[in-house]
């Protein structure tokens, strides 16, 4: 199956939870990015996507306000080009969480809302 004109994989296990990868195959972006996570606010799940110019190491993690380490959702190598991870927040309670991207000398930090 392909969506936009690129292949869909679903469900590629790496290090961390089950996620889904959009890599299309024609278009490799230029610079490291981390995408707006959609929908935010959300309830329970929402999907965070980033680009990688390059194939590197990604890490993707999820802290509460705390500072204390939620969950990892991702922890591989993955190859350049569009990435999309679901984030299911069915097991936690209402509030607002931090998720840091990590890639090579890269690091970005969000921040969502789960409401319930």
């Amino acid at each position: 199956a392909t969506v936009d004109g690129g292949p869909w994989i679903a469900e590629s296990k790496c290090e961390g939870d089950f996620w889904d990868e959009f890599a299309p195959a024609t278009t490799v972006p230029e610079d490291f990015v981390l995408l707006s996570i959609s929908p935010n606010p959300f309830n329970p799940v929402t999907t965070i996507s980033f680009e990688l110019p390059t194939a590197s190491h990604v890490k993707l993690t999820v802290y509460d306000t705390a500072g204390r380490l939620v969950t990892t959702l991702v922890n591989c190598s993955k190859e350049a080009g569009m990435h999309q991870v679901t984030f299911d927040g069915s097991e936690l309670s209402s509030g607002v969480y931090f998720y840091t991207l990590t890639s090579g000398a890269n690091v970005v930090t969000g921040k969502m809302a789960l409401v319930k």
